[in-house]
Formats: structure tokens, sequence, C-alpha cells
């Protein structure tokens, strides 16, 4: 019986087809904001119209080490007098109620007015460049503060604001609503101040110093504070501070601190 040969084919592998590329996903480019113009403000003075100072303006170059001589002059690509070209002509520079506006067009004026001597960033006393992004924040926190204000106003008990009525000097026998709206006055004007006062413990110390010189279990001298029972004093007041500020400051010290405790507790059976 012949013997059947087996043939080992190995079988050759294909090669791998290729992966397919994918298409990157075309990403659309992020719009860059559009340049702002920039503005320039007279710090005292100036009305409705004001020429800056022009004429032989000289600033110190650093990267040459010596004085160098600036001039607004449109067209140019510098503001160095020396770089410029010989038909320059310096153009006058006027700012109308205060204000400059500084296209983004403008790029050789710009460059003028932020190198200028007079600018407060170097120095100067003339004028300045707006911060708008600056105000912008500002503005929004402080309405974040105001909104807060008057939030705690509206819900709090009159009690829980007796220390900032003490504080302003608002008369404490008005209503509920008038103690209320006199407060609404302060915190607008300044909120900061007004959120700062009322996270203020000396705020609420005072409060109870002033209400413990009300109902007489304290005495309010010009040399200082007295026990209002047994004429006692207290603390001695330095000539010419106001007792009741000089007391309420002793009383955050460890000294002060079992003064403090008995004055709350004759407060407290009131």
């Amino acid at each position: 019986m012949a013997d059947t040969v087996k043939r080992t084919t190995s079988a050759k592998k294909k090669p791998a087809a290729p992966a397919a590329t994918k298409k990157a996903a075309s990403k659309r480019p992020a719009k860059k904001a559009a340049p702002k113009a920039t503005v320039f403000t007279i710090t005292k003075g100036g009305g409705i119209y004001y020429k800056i100072r022009q004429k032989s303006v000289l600033v110190f170059d650093e990267a040459q080490g010596y004085n160098r001589e600036i001039r607004y002059a449109r067209g140019e690509r510098s503001i160095f007098v020396d770089e410029q070209s010989k038909t320059a002509r310096r153009e006058t520079i006027v700012f109308r109620d205060k204000n400059l506006l500084v296209n983004p067009n403008q790029p050789e004026l710009l460059s003028y007015l932020r190198a200028h001597p007079d600018n407060v960033a170097n120095g100067g006393r003339v004028f300045n460049e707006v911060n708008n992004q600056s105000t912008a924040e500002e503005d929004v926190e402080n309405e974040f503060l105001v909104h807060d204000a008057i939030g705690l106003i509206r819900s709090a008990a009159v009690e829980e604001l007796m220390p900032m009525v003490l504080s302003y000097g608002i008369d404490s026998t008005m209503s509920s609503m008038e103690i209320k709206k006199e407060l609404l006055k302060f915190a607008k004007g300044n909120p900061k101040n007004f959120m700062e006062l009322y996270d203020s413990p000396v705020v609420q110390i005072k409060a109870d110093v002033l209400t413990a010189i009300d109902f007489q279990i304290l005495v309010a001298k010009a040399d200082g504070m007295y026990w209002g029972d047994n004429n006692a004093l207290i603390c001695p007041t330095p000539m010419g501070q106001n007792s009741v500020e000089v007391f309420t400051r002793f009383l955050m010290t460890d000294r002060g601190n079992s003064v403090r405790d008995e004055l709350q507790r004759q407060i407290d059976s009131l």
C-alpha cells in the first residue's frame, strides 16, 4: 500500500487589511473674542476737552539703556521718534468728557498712551487705563453682596439684627419694618461693610454693652466703665478715648472673659 505522502502546506497569512483611517473630525476653530476698545480717563479734573502733554516726551528705554523721545504719529509703526519716518507728524490727543476711547485698529496710540510718563501706571498723575474686566468683576461681586444683605434683612428677626441696629445708631424704638428699612439703606450703600459687621463678634459684644448701659447694668463715664449696682470700676478709659469702645475691646481679652460672662448673665435675666 503506497504511503500517502502528506503535504504540509503552510498557509500563507494574508497581510492584514490596513486599518481604515478615520477622518479627523473637522473641528471648527474656536472663535476668538473680538478685540475690545481700551478706555483711558483723566484722574482729576479734565473737563469736556483736555489735551495731554505731547511735546518732547521722553521715556527710559531699558533695552537701550537711555532716554528716548516718543511721539504719536498716525501710520507709524513705532512710537519712538528715532524710528519714525521723516514725514511723520505729531497727532494731537484729546480727552473728551475726561475719557479717551482707543480702538483696536489704533495700536500706535495705545502703545503711546501706555508708555507716556503721565500715565498713572508709569508714576504719572494725569490719566490712567480703565481695567474693564476688573470693574465688571467688582460690580458683579457688589451685586451679589447687596442681594445677600437684603436677603438677610428680610429673613432675620429684628432681635437678630439688633447688634447692627445699635452699631449703626438706628433708633431701636421704631417698628420692625422701619428698622429694616433703615438697615436696607446701609446695606445698599456699603454691602461689604454690612456683611462684615454682621459676622463680626465685636458688633455683638458692643451691642451687649449698649444694652447693659440702657438697663443701667453698666455706667459709662469719661474715665471708665462701672458696674451700675455698686459703682465699682471695671475698666479704666485712657484720656481722650471712648469708654464703650475701650470696654468692648477689654471684653474680648482673656482678662475680660469673666466680666463678659457676668454681663451676659445679667442681660439674660432681664
